[in-house]
C-alpha cells in the first residue's frame, strides 16, 4: 500500500492521491454532489446537475466541511509500505443541499477510497459498481443509507 497526498488545496484534484470519496444525492433526480478528501484532508467538491455538467464548491462553501486528521497540511509524494491514515469530517446539512432545518430520513449515496496516481491504483466501493472501469460518477449505483434520529435532537 502506499500513501500520497499532493493536492495542494481545497478545489484541486484529490483523486490521485490517497482518498476517500461521500458521493450524495439529496433528493432523486440526476443531481448529485461528490466529496472527495485526501488524506490530508484537502477537499474537492462539486454540484452535478448530469453526467457532464458540474460546478465546483465556492471558497465559502468549502469552509463550512470541517476536517480533522493528523496529516493535515503534509505534503507526501509517495510513502511505501504499511500505511494507516485517518480523516473525520463534518459536512453540514446545508452543504449538502437540503434547506436550512431540514434533516433527511433517507439519502441515496455511495462511499469509495481511491488512489488513482499512485504506483499502486486501486479503488474499493461500498455499493457495488457494475461497470468493467471504475467511475464513481453513475448515482444509479448509489445505495440507499437510512438515518436514525439523535436522542434529544427535534426535527
Amino acid at each position: 500500500m502506499t500513501l500520497r497526498t499532493l493536492a495542494e488545496k481545497d478545489g484541486c484534484y484529490v483523486h490521485e492521491d490517497s482518498c476517500v470519496e461521500f458521493f450524495m444525492q439529496p433528493f432523486e433526480g440526476t443531481d448529485y454532489i461528490n466529496f472527495e478528501f485526501n488524506a490530508a484532508g484537502i477537499c474537492y467538491a462539486a454540484h452535478h446537475m448530469n453526467d457532464t455538467a458540474s460546478v465546483k464548491f465556492t471558497p465559502e462553501e468549502f469552509a463550512q466541511i470541517k476536517r480533522h486528521t493528523k496529516l493535515a497540511g503534509q505534503k507526501i509524494e509517495e510513502q511505501e509500505g504499511p500505511v494507516f491514515w485517518e480523516l473525520s469530517v463534518s459536512i453540514p446539512w446545508q452543504t449538502m443541499g437540503y434547506p436550512e432545518g431540514m434533516t433527511p430520513r433517507r439519502l441515496r449515496a455511495n462511499f469509495y477510497k481511491c488512489a488513482d496516481g499512485t504506483e499502486y491504483p486501486h479503488y474499493l466501493s461500498w455499493s457495488p459498481v457494475d461497470l468493467p472501469e471504475p467511475n464513481f460518477h453513475c448515482p444509479k449505483f448509489f445505495g440507499s443509507l437510512k438515518l436514525k434520529k439523535r436522542k434529544g435532537k427535534s426535527n
